[in-house]
């Protein structure tokens, strides 16, 4: 079964689409980290924004079928809204208790 959590993705439409095999990719779903996705990935580098940190995280996080590469590939528009948008996973959510 999965929790909430998991279930939250969003979408970034890539403005620079890349090809991945043999398949072009023109947008990333990626849903909310579990700390399983987060083993060996220092949260203080994916707080950062770290592109290495980003790196490791995002191939694991991503619905479609990326790998560290890809992501090192990625138009740097398109990194750091992405980027920006996995560090908003991070923040508590409306109503959360503080």
């Amino acid at each position: 079964m999965q929790s909430q959590a998991q279930s939250i993705t969003i979408k970034h439409k890539l403005d620079v689409p890349l090809t991945f095999g043999e398949k072009e990719i023109k947008t990333l779903t990626i849903r909310r980290p579990t700390s399983g996705d987060l083993r060996g990935v220092k949260l203080i580098d994916v707080l950062q924004m770290d592109v290495d940190a980003h790196a490791a995280l995002l191939p694991r996080i991503c619905d479609e079928i990326v790998d560290t590469q890809f992501v090192y590939k990625l138009d740097i528009a398109d990194l750091s809204r992405v980027i920006s948008k996995t560090v908003n996973f991070f923040k508590p959510s409306q109503g959360a208790p503080s």
